[in-house]
C-alpha cells in the first residue's frame, strides 16, 4: 500500500475505518459463537472434529506447496520459510500460513495433540 493512501490515526476517516473493522469482527465472533458452525462444534465428538481438523491442515499444506512448486517435498511446511534451499520468495518471517496448523508432519501433529487443540467437552460452553 503506498503511504499517500493510509490515513493519519485519529483523523474522520481513520475512525471511520476502524469502526467497520470492529463491526465486521463482531459479526465475525458472534457468528462463530452463535451460528450454525458453532452447533455443530458442540456436537461433534472428539475423534471427528480431529478427523475434519487433519483435513483442513492437509488442505491449507496443499495450498501452501502450490505456491512453492520448487519447494523440496521432503521439508515439512513449517520449516519451508527456515531451510537455505528453500525458493528465495518464501516469506522469511513468522508468516502464520507456515505455522504447525498448516503443517501436516509428525512434530507439528504430535505439538497440535499435546496442546489438545480438540477438547473433550464443548457442551459446557454457551
Amino acid at each position: 500500500m503506498r503511504p499517500s493512501l493510509l490515513q493519519p490515526p485519529g483523523s474522520p476517516l481513520w475512525w471511520q475505518l476502524a469502526q467497520a473493522v470492529l463491526v465486521a469482527w463482531a459479526t465475525q465472533v458472534d457468528e462463530e459463537d452463535h451460528g450454525p458452525i458453532a452447533e455443530y462444534r458442540r456436537r461433534a465428538d472428539r475423534q471427528l472434529r480431529k478427523q475434519l481438523a487433519f483435513q483442513w491442515r492437509a488442505f491449507t499444506e496443499a495450498q501452501i506447496r502450490d505456491r512453492y512448486l520448487q519447494a523440496p517435498p521432503q521439508i515439512p511446511t513449517c520449516q519451508l520459510r527456515q531451510d537455505e534451499r528453500a525458493p528465495p520468495d518464501v516469506p522469511r518471517l513468522a508468516d502464520p500460513a507456515f505455522g504447525p496448523l498448516a503443517c501436516t508432519c509428525q512434530a507439528c501433529t504430535d505439538q497440535l495433540d499435546q496442546a489438545d487443540v480438540y477438547p473433550q467437552d464443548r457442551s459446557a460452553h454457551p
